[in-house]
């Protein structure tokens, strides 16, 4: 594996930079022996046990021009800084029309948490928003964010509510509205707009569902979760004790792209007050199924990504059963795909900085300063 980082080498375990630090080096927490290489915008270095949640706040200073370089593997190219007026090329971009079937990568486009914030959104085959669409799930706030979204020319277009989307959980709404909005909305009139425009193909909202998508030659499934874990009884929480499994045993096996509102405990999910905020029961649920991209948001003050390679696996190519007649049928076992993938690029895309680096936030562009991140995979 090679990283275009000046600052970090291939690494057992993990590493990464800050805009404001060198590259630290941490201990993997990923199962076996796995490597990652990872940028993100959180400048704290701490180690993966849990620290203290009263623990201060960190004072940080950071410099708005400190861009972040590319992370650069094999399988996956990261971009977190560009012209978003002249995105990076592919890298497939000297092929003839990367476009077309022949195409060997495909761009995701990712943003989340842009809480009404409208913006540029580099072009892509696939855009994909992890939640929290609104401050508060209003219809004057949603049918903008969704008219945005549907505006958008990438050839599809993926999204999730957030835990701030509060109309979008229906029955919750129904008991707990009335203590967020001294006028209520109709849930079923902001449900509505998550419909696609009649004839567009190209607009998908997933709540808890599956959805399966064409780039080229190459076929990917996606799922979408809102769901993030217990936190202030906002919508979509889940208890992390006796709901969390049941969540995300809804994940189907063979998926590739999976979007989830809250991040996975120990994956770019470190608040500002040192807090691991991320789902254990999601972490496990990834690590055996190792979709390609997992995109989430939520922590806004750990936006980033890594590219996590996972263990070599002895899964075998096919699965041979009985059929009703007696004879044999051979089919491609569920699980095959994702036990040969050796990767998975996880992309927290909170496009707003967290509280403490308000600094960095320029109105007017990208997303309060970070522009959408760009995930570049080859397709398999």
């Amino acid at each position: 594996m090679k990283s275009s980082l000046k600052a970090l080498k291939t690494l057992t375990g993990s590493a990464f930079r800050s805009h404001s630090s060198q590259a630290n080096a941490r201990n993997s927490s990923a199962q076996g022996a796995s490597r990652n290489i990872s940028i993100r915008a959180s400048p704290t270095n701490l180690n993966d046990t849990v620290p203290d949640p009263i623990a201060p706040e960190p004072t940080i200073s950071m410099d708005a021009e400190d861009f972040l370089e590319p992370i650069i593997t094999r399988d996956a190219v990261v971009h977190f800084a560009y012209d978003v007026n002249n995105p990076p090329p592919r890298p497939d971009a000297d092929a003839a029309n990367t476009q077309a079937e022949g195409s060997s990568w495909t761009r995701f486009v990712c943003i989340s948490d842009t809480h009404c914030n409208m913006f540029k959104v580099p072009d892509g085959d696939v855009l994909l928003h992890a939640g929290d669409l609104t401050h508060s799930g209003r219809f004057k706030q949603m049918k903008p964010t969704i008219d945005w979204i549907k505006q958008q020319m990438h050839p599809h277009k993926i999204i999730i509510a957030g835990n701030h989307d509060l109309t979008l959980d229906h029955d919750w709404y129904l008991e707990h509205g009335d203590g967020w909005h001294r006028t209520l909305e109709n849930p079923p009139d902001i449900r509505k707009l998550m419909e696609p425009r009649e004839g567009d193909t190209t607009f998908h909202y997933l709540q808890y569902e599956s959805l399966e998508i064409m780039h080229g030659n190459t076929r990917w499934k996606a799922f979408g979760s809102p769901g993030s874990p217990w936190f202030g009884g906002w919508a979509f929480n889940y208890d992390r004790e006796t709901e969390a499994q049941g969540i995300t045993d809804q994940i189907p096996e063979d998926v590739d792209i999976l979007l989830t509102h809250g991040p996975p405990r120990g994956i770019l999910d470190l608040t500002s007050r040192g807090v691991l905020a991320g789902c254990a029961a999601l972490k496990s649920r990834v690590e055996q199924l190792r979709p390609a991209i997992h995109i989430f948001g939520h922590i806004h003050e750990d936006r980033g990504a890594i590219v996590q390679e996972w263990p070599d696996s002895d899964a075998t190519n096919t699965t041979t059963t009985a059929t009703g007649s007696g004879d044999e049928a051979t089919q491609e076992n569920p699980s095959t795909r994702r036990k040969q993938r050796k990767f998975t690029v996880f992309v927290n895309a909170a496009v707003q900085p967290g509280f403490q680096n308000k600094s960095l936030m320029t109105p007017g562009t990208s997303g309060y300063h970070y522009p959408a991140i760009i995930v570049d995979i080859r397709n398999q």
